[in-house]
């Protein structure tokens, strides 16, 4: 649910000239983002791309603990830190959801640069069907 919010958002933040002058385009700044780079946004973009697709998803989620909040955003926090790394890494987002791996939908480290070089793709961060779906996945060559 969160990624699909995300994508929905941060699709919109690109396909309208004054949400990404104003909004998004700071987070572009680095072609090569790093994890120093992971957070380097705007208040509204913040908003925009992680709290409301958030808030979305707890809100159509399962009830969680405070500590079960904490953990899945700390989580969250990790992934996010790790897409910006520049590293290839073999592991998965999701490792617990052998489905994902299965119909090969996760999105991976390079998948996330390339949208920073080529801005009209790849802009789901968790799972690439909704690029598919809209027809926006390209798929990295490393």
């Amino acid at each position: 649910v969160f990624d699909l919010f995300h994508f929905g958002m941060h699709y919109t933040c690109h396909q309208i000239p004054l949400l990404y002058q104003y909004v998004h385009k700071q987070h572009h700044m680095h072609l090569h983002p790093s994890p120093l780079s992971t957070y380097e946004e705007s208040p509204v973009d913040l908003i925009l791309t992680n709290v409301v697709p958030m808030a979305i998803a707890l809100a159509v989620g399962p009830l969680l603990s405070l500590h079960q909040l904490h953990l899945l955003l700390a989580y969250k926090t990790y992934v996010e830190v790790a897409g910006h790394s520049g590293l290839d890494i073999k592991g998965m987002s999701f490792p617990q959801m052998p489905l994902v791996q299965c119909v090969h939908i996760c999105i991976r480290v390079h998948d996330h640069d390339l949208h920073h070089t080529h801005p009209s793709v790849n802009f789901a961060k968790r799972f690439s069907i909704w690029d598919r779906l809209f027809r926006t996945y390209k798929a990295s060559t490393m």
